[in-house]
């Protein structure tokens, strides 16, 4: 069961044209160097994915978009 009272961030595909929900859970980037965070996306097909917060660009809007 959700949580009215608490926001859920969006996450865009590429093109801008799918949104995904970060599900709030994180877990360290493992690529060489890389100080960002893997967060996990639910997409509306229900498949995970995990991009790292270091190639998350913020939007205008206040969502996050894997750039």
């Amino acid at each position: 069961m959700s949580n009215p009272t608490r926001t859920q961030q969006l996450v865009y595909d590429q093109a801008g044209a799918e949104a995904g929900v970060a599900t709030g859970a994180v877990h360290r980037c493992r690529m060489e160097g890389c100080q960002g965070e893997r967060v996990s996306v639910r997409w509306p097909d229900d498949h995970f994915t995990y991009p790292c917060s270091r190639g998350l660009v913020l939007r205008t809007d206040g969502a996050r978009q894997i750039g």
